[in-house]
């Protein structure tokens, strides 16, 4: 009896050393498999949407002397539509960090794009169309903002709300400039970048709600929105008036009371904008925001924001040295997501990826080689269907190129990826 009492033990201790163990185990390194891209030469600023029916692929093409046009394809299944375009100009504030887009509303798609509006080297205004067509054609262009200053204005996201409009915030420069006195050419203005919000239905060009949430931010760093039970939410790097530029959120937009916060007290001190801005994510029952920072020393981070207290989680660390932000998420799987940055390793610039699952990371893995400069941009991912599609941009031979993929853990790697014409 004694003996088989010890057995027993034995093989209880074991098996709760192996769920231990299961518990603990690392999760799998990403891997990235490239897609063919529907973009072609000469594009960049790839933007990633979705709806229930297909994903969308917007980009910029430069098309020469000084003109460029916002295209875009649909994901239907395993293959991609013959590129459309949305509307060409000459006169674009076409840049790699303040991106436009084509995004599915309802029955609708809704795109913006930068228009320059005065002489300053930031004087551009968030121009958008609405199509009911899929593309085929589309509405009159509208400024988004209505207040017809020559000032910035950009670095647009967007969430669809549960009742159907489009919430989108942006950064307002129009406290930047005062009437008469439009001429700075820089961010050295008079006044401070602004964060606005507003409410649009869909194919409508005159916003239901148009509303200042913050009156000093950073000057150009992207934000990111999503939608929490309580209301939408935007993300955005905040401005205090001694130049610590933290990561800050606002929300529920468009309530009474709208509660400000600082993501983490990280008190990065910096005389000028990063071009670094966060990124979000739903999960169920609380948000996922990851950001850069150069407080003591660069870095990627991590921290969930949990809807039933409002209390932030312990902030992880995701990068591992060398740390360039260009931040991007995407889930992958009901209890994990992939954090995607870019670093500096061994003297070459890399697109990162990690797995996070809870507390758990998967090795910090170099994904793809990647020009160094502000020429490849921001790149954004997006899961849809059980996979995770990543685009960048890609350099070579002088020419930027959107490249896609689809990234995976290790041990999914060998399953079928789907081929796209």
């Amino acid at each position: 009896m004694m003996l088989n009492s010890s057995r027993a033990s034995l093989c209880l201790v074991a098996v709760t050393l192996f769920i231990l163990a299961a518990c603990e185990r690392t999760p799998d390194a990403p891997v990235l498999q490239e897609l063919p891209s529907p973009a072609g030469e000469n594009s960049f600023a790839p933007r990633l949407a979705a709806d229930a029916d297909g994903v969308y692929l917007s980009w910029l093409k430069a098309l020469g002397d000084g003109q460029h046009a916002l295209k875009f394809s649909r994901l239907d299944g395993n293959e991609w539509s013959e590129p459309r375009t949305v509307i060409t100009g000459d006169n674009w504030f076409a840049n790699w960090a303040d991106t436009p887009g084509v995004r599915p509303v309802g029955d609708y798609l809704f795109a913006h794009w930068l228009v320059r509006s005065g002489p300053g080297t930031y004087h551009y205004n968030i121009h958008a169309a609405w199509s009911k067509d899929e593309g085929d054609s589309w509405s009159e262009p509208f400024i988004l903002h209505r207040e017809g200053r020559q000032a910035e204005h950009g670095f647009l996201s967007s969430v669809v709300l549960e009742n159907g409009d489009l919430a989108v915030a942006w950064l307002d420069g129009r406290h930047t400039v005062t009437e008469g006195n439009t001429e700075a050419a820089g961010h050295g203005h008079h006044g401070d970048m602004s964060l606005r919000w507003a409410r649009f239905e869909p194919g409508a060009s005159i916003p239901g709600e148009d509303e200042e949430v913050d009156d000093r931010v950073c000057d150009c760093c992207m934000t990111a929105m999503v939608l929490e039970p309580e209301g939408p939410r935007v993300f955005y790097r905040d401005r205090s008036h001694d130049e610590i530029r933290d990561i800050a959120s606002i929300g529920p937009l468009g309530e009474s009371i709208q509660r400000s916060e600082t993501v983490k007290d990280d008190g990065w001190r910096i005389a000028a904008c990063p071009v670094n801005g966060p990124a979000a994510l739903r999960r169920p029952g609380k948000t996922a925001v990851a950001w850069f920072s150069g407080a003591v020393e660069p870095r990627v981070q991590l921290r969930y924001r949990h809807d039933d207290s409002g209390h932030y989680s312990e902030a992880l660390r995701i990068d591992d040295g060398g740390a360039m932000g260009r931040v991007a998420l995407a889930a992958l799987d009901e209890t994990s997501l992939l954090v995607f940055w870019m670093a500096q390793r061994n003297g070459e610039a890399h697109l990162m990826g990690r797995v996070v699952d809870g507390e758990r990371l998967s090795p910090a893995t170099p994904l793809r080689t990647v020009a160094a400069s502000r020429a490849s941009g921001v790149p954004v991912a997006l899961a849809h269907e059980g996979r995770v599609l990543l685009a960048w941009t890609g350099m070579g031979e002088n020419r930027r190129r959107v490249m896609l993929g689809v990234v995976k853990p290790e041990s999914q790697a060998q399953d079928a990826v789907p081929e796209h014409e």
